[in-house]
């Protein structure tokens, strides 16, 4: 078999890995992806809701700009329980607006041809504090929090 057909079978992702990953994105799963800015470096995002709409928590954001409720709605990730996140001290997870703008499909293929850029999970205390923090955000709908309550608790 020339290298050519071995490269594009290799590539071929299987029904089998897209329901391994599918099954891997639950909420508070951290995961990188390249997908976040077009020209930007890749975040860190953790899982909100996957079905039936894929919302995430954008993770690295820096408080210091924001207006006052969004301030009261960022949580601390200190690199000590998170060593992924080895550029600060501390990170900053955004929990007063979710991105809906990355694709289920196109992050479980990203996944599957990257594992190592599944991450981890998020603990129980910073499960909590996202709970708290996503409670105060006023421009989340009451449905789509309800199910972020949940999938996080």
């Amino acid at each position: 078999m020339d290298s050519g057909k071995l490269q594009k079978r290799q590539s071929v992702i299987t029904p089998e890995q897209r329901r391994q990953v599918a099954a891997w994105l639950k909420p508070g799963r951290i995961f990188l992806s390249p997908f976040a800015e077009k020209g930007g470096k890749p975040k860190f995002f953790a899982v909100g809701v996957p079905f039936p709409e894929f919302r995430l928590i954008i993770i690295n954001t820096d408080p210091r700009y924001m207006n006052p409720l969004c301030a009261e709605c960022q949580v601390s990730m200190a690199r000590q329980d998170y060593p992924f996140l080895d550029k600060q001290l501390h990170s900053y997870a955004n929990c007063y607006n979710l991105i809906d703008s990355l694709d289920f499909r196109e992050t479980t293929e990203h996944l599957i041809r990257n594992p190592g850029w599944r991450k981890g999970e998020l603990n129980a205390a910073s499960r909590a504090s996202f709970c708290n923090a996503l409670k105060k955000s006023d421009v989340i709908a009451p449905k789509v929090l309800e199910a972020l309550l949940k999938g996080l608790a």
